[in-house]
């Protein structure tokens, strides 16, 4: 059934991008207004839902016939209706509870948790972003005794008691198990295919497993993805000996890797300091053994010193393969 809304008379506010506000006698507050909380009235302790990308903290306060106009955003009072109770709820989501070594992996994404208050013929919407202060939803009076909390992310959703506040996470079942220790990175420096060509290039590899990733979703249901930081960096190389030796300075970078012989589900790029560096994670299918992760990368270079003899321009590569655990 779809989410109900209604306009409430003398003053509006902007909640989640819904349109609300106070009462006013002649149209009075019925189920399914969202109201912003002012102030902290929502003091109660929190209790967790986890999330792919932190811990959102969800704090409810008992459902009342009344709030006072001290508890409201706009400082008016919600009155008592027939039927009708308030329900305050706050949130808040902190970047806790993922995987050691896996914060760089959630940087930038834009998908937020939804809120949804559900009972009997009523799905009540709250904001889609944090509410520290909290709002107060209008509830049928039975909705705080028969109703929960529908917490979702990407589709999957995760039901919370609101008598209790027990988790029911479903497809996110993932998320609550004992993360892994956190691992170590993996040299994965290659070495030049050509002969006579030294390159210093330096190559980590970092594996963290996730159920969920930016781009690849929610990995199939039992698996996790394996997802790899891999931060690799050459900035000049040599070719030949003695005088006809020459100096290139590395212009461009082309880097291409998989894992047990499988190609990534999803690139996530980031931000990289030089013409040769690669600063980025790839998405793989959980493999459920030991395999090798292969890398190749292929270099731009110009011509900066030495022998003349030596082309202007050239191209060098480099591959290495490093044994991966899941």
């Amino acid at each position: 059934m779809a989410t109900r809304r209604r306009t409430l008379l003398a003053i509006t506010l902007l909640v989640g991008g819904g349109v609300l506000g106070a009462c006013a006698e002649d149209h009075p507050v019925e189920a399914g207004d969202v109201v912003a909380a002012g102030g902290q009235p929502i003091r109660t302790p929190a209790f967790d839902v986890r999330l792919p990308t932190g811990t959102l903290e969800v704090r409810l306060r008992a459902a009342t016939p009344t709030v006072s106009a001290s508890d409201t955003a706009e400082g008016e009072e919600l009155p008592a209706v027939d039927g009708v109770r308030y329900l305050g709820v706050g949130w808040e989501l902190r970047p806790t509870g993922t995987p050691p070594g896996s914060a760089g992996l959630f940087a930038g994404v834009g998908e937020r948790p939804t809120l949804t208050l559900v009972g009997e013929g009523e799905r009540i919407d709250l904001a889609v972003r944090d509410a520290a202060a909290g709002v107060f939803a209008a509830v049928p009076e039975d909705l705080p005794e028969t109703g929960h909390l529908e917490v979702g992310f990407d589709g999957v959703v995760q039901q919370v008691s609101l008598d209790g506040y027990e988790v029911e996470p479903g497809a996110a079942a993932a998320l609550y198990d004992d993360p892994p220790a956190g691992r170590q990175e993996q040299d994965c420096s290659g070495s030049a295919a050509e002969v006579g060509v030294t390159v210093d290039q330096t190559c980590g590899a970092l594996l963290v497993e996730v159920p969920w990733a930016p781009e690849a979703g929610w990995a199939p249901t039992g698996t996790t993805w394996a997802a790899i930081r891999l931060e690799a960096r050459l900035d000049t190389a040599e070719v030949g000996r003695g005088t006809g030796a020459a100096s290139y300075t590395v212009t461009g970078a082309e880097v291409t890797a998989t894992l047990g012989g499988e190609p990534p589900v999803a690139t996530l790029e980031r931000p990289a300091t030089g013409a040769g560096d690669t600063n980025a994670w790839l998405v793989f299918a959980e493999p459920d053994a030991p395999v090798d992760f292969a890398v190749t990368a292929e270099y731009a270079a110009d011509r900066t010193s030495g022998s003349e003899d030596r082309p202007a321009t050239t191209r060098f590569t480099t591959a290495s393969t490093t044994r991966v655990t899941p």
